[in-house]
Formats: C-alpha cells, sequence, structure tokens
C-alpha cells in the first residue's frame, strides 16, 4: 500500500517535470485543466495530513496552514491568498466589509489556481465539502486582501509554528519583480 507521504512526493515530482516542460509553457489551455487537477489533488493529500493533527474535526485555524503548504506543493506562490470569508456577506462594498471585519475578527486563507478557489478547510464555516472549488466570480463571499509571498508575511502573526520554514519557502519560489 502506498502511503499518503509516497503519493505526495510522487505528485510534486510529477508537478515540478510538467511545470519545466516545453508543453506546460506553451500551452496555456492545456496547463490551465491541469493545473486546476493538480490543485485539487494537492489539497485532498494536504487536508488528509493536517486532519489528524487539527485541534477541531471541521479544520478551524487550519487554513494558513493548509493554503500555503498547497502553494507551497504546487511550486506557486502568487496562487496562496489571504483575507476573509464572510458568508452571506460576500459583495459588500469594501466599507462595509471593513466594518463586519471589526466586529468579527476571522481570517482566512485559500489558494486560488484558473480563476478558482480551491480551500481545503471551508469545512470550518458550515456545509461546504472537504475541497471547496469554485470559479472565482461565483464566490463572492471570499474577499482577498493580500496575494503569495504578502498575504503569507500577514499570516505570520497567526498561531502557527511553522512560519518561519513556510514563508522562507515560498520566498525562494517567488520570481515576482
Amino acid at each position: 500500500m502506498t502511503s499518503i507521504r509516497d503519493a505526495e512526493l510522487r505528485l510534486a515530482a510529477g508537478l515540478a517535470r510538467w511545470k519545466t516542460s516545453r508543453t506546460y509553457k506553451t500551452s496555456r489551455v492545456a496547463s490551465a485543466s491541469i493545473e486546476l487537477r493538480d490543485a485539487i489533488a494537492v489539497a485532498v493529500l494536504v487536508r488528509r495530513e493536517i486532519e489528524p493533527d487539527a485541534e477541531y474535526l471541521d479544520l478551524k485555524g487550519e487554513c494558513g496552514r493548509a493554503a500555503v503548504t498547497i502553494a507551497i506543493r504546487l511550486l506557486d506562490p502568487d496562487a496562496l491568498r489571504m483575507g476573509y470569508f464572510l458568508d452571506g456577506v460576500g459583495g459588500r462594498r469594501a466599507k462595509e466589509v471593513l466594518a463586519w471585519k471589526a466586529r468579527h475578527p476571522s481570517d482566512h486563507a485559500w489558494c486560488v489556481v484558473d480563476d478558482h478557489i480551491v480551500d481545503a478547510t471551508a469545512t470550518q464555516f458550515g456545509d461546504y465539502p472537504a475541497i471547496y472549488v469554485r470559479p472565482i466570480a461565483q464566490a463572492a463571499q471570499y474577499v482577498e486582501i493580500h496575494r503569495g509571498v504578502a498575504a503569507a508575511e500577514q499570516m505570520r502573526t497567526w498561531d502557527y509554528h511553522g512560519w518561519p520554514r513556510k514563508l522562507a519557502r515560498l520566498r525562494a519560489l517567488d520570481v515576482s519583480p
């Protein structure tokens, strides 16, 4: 039987090979559908990895750990997003969102791949699937404030012991100017 870690290593090696291939660099259409499938597969593995250590069954408080790990394993720091999950409040103007935030200080982290939200911890907000995937245009409850390494920098204040190592790995992957 193959362990989750072995499957994860094979997936990471396959993603690394794919991202350096000529096909990936020249075919935007092909890479789009494959990247979303890869992100979902990685999210499933990451969720399985963090579930045994999670304090809550719904993975409350594990979003930063999950999202950063997904972004690192996809070799795409820009996939990482940080902001607010405002179920039932999405789509409001920024002023109203910030007022809501002042009353309900709960940040959230997720990934965006091919214009789709990929959230491995949306279960903490109620009746959502284990891996929540939705086009950004249909997910107004996600309010993005930071992305990429900047998101990870903001999440450093969150209560998670692995940030220094994860942040260093994201910075190493970040090639933006």
